[in-house]
This record gives structure tokens, C-alpha cells and sequence, in this order.
């Protein structure tokens, strides 16, 4: 669980939207006393397979890396007191960060989506890093939280918590949420969606059961919450509706896991959310998809 946080990945491409990632890792670093690892990925050669480079290969280019970390530090004091390693890695930017998540065995991954193609030399070409946050999310064993571009730094306090009462996996769900609403002092939104064609009164009173036991859960925890049940017919859209309407500042969701990259669903609810958000999601994987 987050409470147990000891390494957290930042992929990071010199953008605006990497910088922001960066600090809301960095605050939950801070937190937790967790080692931030800054992952800058570089042009993949000559179409080899993702390829890490370590401490002691290519030392010019992570020197170049760690002097621009070492700058970041001089520029934001939210850095000055976090515990930071650079690896710099070449290729597709979600085969490198499931490498990386691997090898060093990574809690949290924190990254930026529609990051901007920039250039720091010219044999140093940025990845986009738009439909990537949803490949990482997809394929990724481990958490991640992912944001959009322009978010504006702001104290943790209201979470949003989606739940399926279809779906086994809530309870895993509801104890990330209460492990960051403790590491923040946030208060929980437990939301129950029920579909406006299909929701008889049977299943209203079931989810009205599960959301009284989430609750009595997390209240358990001494965390503020809050529950509603919201008839749709877009549950993405309107979970996303309800963030903005309840001013939240994270959403968790539950994000699923398929066979091969290539089945990934263009229009899945788990990437609607993760693409539209205004606010950072925190996509929890099935522990049994």
C-alpha cells in the first residue's frame, strides 16, 4: 500500500508538464521519505529494445541529465530536501518505465500526460507523453498517478472515489484512497454510479449497503467522507462532472488489465478518465484481472 511507500518513478522531459508531476511527487516523497527516481528517456537506436543506461555507460548523457536535475534544484526549494536518483533510458516510453518499475522495484509511478516534443541537444529528442500515461497505466503493475498540463499546485483535500458494485476490486481501491487521504488530511467522496436504464431498485438498495460499508470503512480511519449515488448514463463523463462540481483534487480509479498493449479499448472508460481529468488520477490495478 502507499503508506509504504520507499521509491517513487518521475519520468520527466523537461516540460512544463513533467516539472508538475515531478512536484506532486515530490510532496508525496516528503511525506513518506520515499527516494524519488527521475527517469529521462532519450530516442530509442537503431531500433534495439529499451536499453537502461547505468551509472558508469553513456556518462556524458547522464551527465547532462543530472546537471539539469541539479538545476531544477537551485530553481524549485520543493526539491531541495528529496533524495533523488537520475537513470536515463532510450525507447517507447511505457516498455523503458515498466523496465525501470522492475528492476527497481518502483512503489509509485508520477507522471504528466500531453507532454510537448522539445529538444535539449539535437541528439536528444523527447517522447510525447500523451497516450503513453494510458499504456503505463494499462501495463503497469504497480500504481500511477497521472496529470494534465497546467494544474495548478494546491493542497490535497477532497478525494473522489468512484465505485462498481460489480466489481470485486473496491476494496483494494478504497485502501489506496484512505492511505493518501491520511498521508494529506483529505476527506473521501464515495461515489456509486448507477446506470440510469438498468438500475432497478434492487440493485439501489445493494449499493446503498456497499456505500453505508465503505463508509463505516474509511470512517474507521478517522477520515472525513462523503457518499452520493449519481444516475447516468455516462459513467466517465459524469464521474468527471462530479470531480469538477465537488472541486476534488485526485481521482482513483480502478484501471484494468488485458492480455497484449495492442487490445487496449480506444474508448475505455479508464482512458476517457485519465486523458479528460482536470485533476491527477490515481489508477489502482486489479490485483485478479
Amino acid at each position: 500500500m502507499l503508506r509504504n511507500l520507499q521509491k517513487i518513478l518521475v519520468p520527466i522531459d523537461f516540460t512544463d508538464v513533467s516539472f508538475q508531476a515531478l512536484e506532486y511527487a515530490a510532496d508525496i516523497c516528503r511525506k513518506t521519505n520515499a527516494t524519488l527516481f527521475v527517469l529521462h528517456i532519450l530516442k530509442k537506436v537503431n531500433n534495439t529494445s529499451s536499453y537502461i543506461v547505468s551509472e558508469t555507460a553513456d556518462a556524458e548523457k547522464v551527465k547532462q541529465v543530472n546537471l539539469q536535475i541539479n538545476d531544477l534544484r537551485q530553481t524549485y526549494e520543493w526539491l531541495t530536501d528529496i533524495n533523488i536518483r537520475t537513470i536515463v533510458g532510450y525507447g517507447k516510453i511505457h516498455e523503458v518505465i515498466f523496465k525501470v518499475t522492475l528492476d527497481h522495484a518502483i512503489d509509485l509511478i508520477v507522471m504528466g500526460t500531453n507532454g510537448e516534443v522539445v529538444h535539449i541537444t539535437d541528439n536528444m529528442r523527447k517522447y510525447v507523453l500523451g497516450t503513453n500515461a494510458y499504456r503505463t497505466a494499462e501495463i503497469s503493475e504497480v500504481p500511477i498517478i497521472t496529470m494534465q498540463k497546467d494544474r495548478k499546485r494546491k493542497e490535497l483535500k477532497k478525494i473522489v472515489l468512484p465505485i462498481d458494485i460489480e466489481d470485486d476490486s473496491t476494496t483494494n481501491k478504497v485502501e489506496y484512497a484512505k492511505n493518501i487521504a491520511q498521508m494529506f488530511g483529505a476527506e473521501i467522496h464515495v461515489v456509486a454510479m448507477a446506470d440510469d436504464a438498468n438500475t432497478d431498485e434492487r440493485a439501489v438498495q445493494r449499493m446503498e449497503v456497499i456505500l453505508k460499508e465503505v463508509k463505516s470503512d474509511i470512517c474507521q480511519a478517522n477520515i472525513k467522507v462523503i457518499t452520493s449515488i449519481i444516475y447516468t448514463s455516462d459513467i466517465p463523463y459524469d464521474i468527471l462532472d462530479y470531480c469538477e462540481r465537488a472541486k476534488a483534487d485526485l481521482v482513483v480509479i480502478m484501471c484494468k488489465k488485458t492480455k497484449k498493449i495492442e487490445e487496449l479499448i480506444l474508448n475505455s472508460e479508464e482512458r476517457f478518465i485519465i486523458k479528460s481529468s482536470k485533476i491527477p488520477v490515481l489508477s489502482v490495478k486489479c490485483k485478479n484481472p
